[in-house]
């Protein structure tokens, strides 16, 4: 019975948030921490929380439709985890690069500027 409740749970963070939290931070600017008040601060988050749990329910079917498409992903433990953990992946890996630099290098080489 707990244990049936603890996957719940899991599982609904896992593919109602996680997804879109590590995406939000790539899409929503991050306020300055000293100029916002606590009201500030507690629209900050909520915003972020609503635009994750939407980013997450756009990110997670798109993965599995995708992941249909080239390969056969079934109803599996193994499967979920994947179409899960493979937006998450990529969104971590975009955010190190733009903490570092590299992302704004790159999209300027892109679009053709020294």
């Amino acid at each position: 019975m707990i244990i049936e409740i603890l996957r719940v749970i899991i599982g609904t963070i896992l593919v109602f948030f996680i997804p879109g939290f590590v995406w939000s931070y790539l899409l929503l600017e991050q306020e300055k921490e000293s100029e916002d008040s606590s009201h500030t601060k507690f629209f900050n988050v909520v915003e972020r929380i609503a635009v994750s749990i939407v980013l997450s329910l756009v990110l997670v079917p798109l993965t599995t439709f995708l992941l249909n498409l080239v390969i056969d992903v079934g109803p599996s433990i193994l499967d979920s985890i994947m179409i899960i953990s493979l937006p998450t992946a990529i969104g971590i890996l975009l955010l190190v690069l733009k903490r570092k630099g590299f992302l704004e290098k790159i999209l300027k080489k892109l679009k053709g500027k020294p």
